[in-house]
């Protein structure tokens, strides 16, 4: 998936290219973020439970007004994600790995020569899918969307590098399944089982954008 996921990013860059004009810069590079909250999941056939979760990303990232004045930029991130629930439940931790996509549509402008300050909604769209550590024969698969507001700080350095500081809150919700040898009803591995999930998290986080713009600050 993280194949497909790189080819279409490719696509997508060279577009870019293509359309937008050399005088307007865009940046590409790489990203890695971090965040945390708690998560409420429900199962069909029981009462739900809540779990601290823990989220770790890193991908490709893409800002089309990395160091201009003009008032919208559209910020992107594509990468692999580790969705980490932690206490609760029988389950004990569970580790869930898949593919996340951010788009940030933003507003804002120059604060000084080299620094753009920047603010708008997120949406956010993941698919992950792990095993609990005390039952290794149950899969869970979830397809999670969230949306939020993020807040970002562009540091231009030199002709071509910008270092981006974001934060943001998202509202998530998780819809999926499980499937495999645990029961919710007696928390015991004693037969297979395919439960239906949703789950809704309240993340914070921080990410570290690192971009090579197309063109030299004029």
């Amino acid at each position: 998936m993280m194949r497909i996921v790189c080819v279409l990013f490719a696509v997508f860059v060279v577009t870019c290219f293509f359309d937008v004009p050399k005088a307007q810069a865009i940046g590409l590079g790489l990203y890695g973020s971090a965040g945390g909250g708690n998560v409420d999941w429900s199962p069909d056939d029981h009462d739900k439970f809540r779990k601290r979760a823990q989220h770790l990303a890193y991908g490709l990232a893409l800002d089309t007004a990395p160091d201009s004045n003009k008032l919208f930029n559209y910020n992107l991130n594509i990468g692999y994600e580790k969705f980490s629930n932690k206490n609760g439940n029988a389950w004990g931790k569970l580790d869930l790995d898949g593919v996340v996509m951010s788009h940030i549509f933003g507003f804002g402008g120059l604060i000084t020569p080299n620094i753009r300050l920047w603010f708008g909604p997120e949406l956010r769209a993941s698919w992950s899918e792990g095993s609990p550590d005390h039952f290794s024969n149950y899969t869970i698969r979830v397809f999670g969307v969230g949306v939020g507001p993020a807040l970002g700080v562009n540091f231009n350095v030199g002709e071509r590098l910008t270092f981006v500081l974001k934060g943001g809150y998202q509202y998530l919700s998780y819809y999926g399944y499980g499937r495999g040898q645990f029961d919710h009803v007696t928390n015991t591995a004693a037969s297979s089982h395919k439960n239906y999930y949703d789950a809704h998290e309240k993340l914070f986080y921080l990410a570290i954008e690192i971009l090579a713009r197309t063109s030299k600050k004029k």
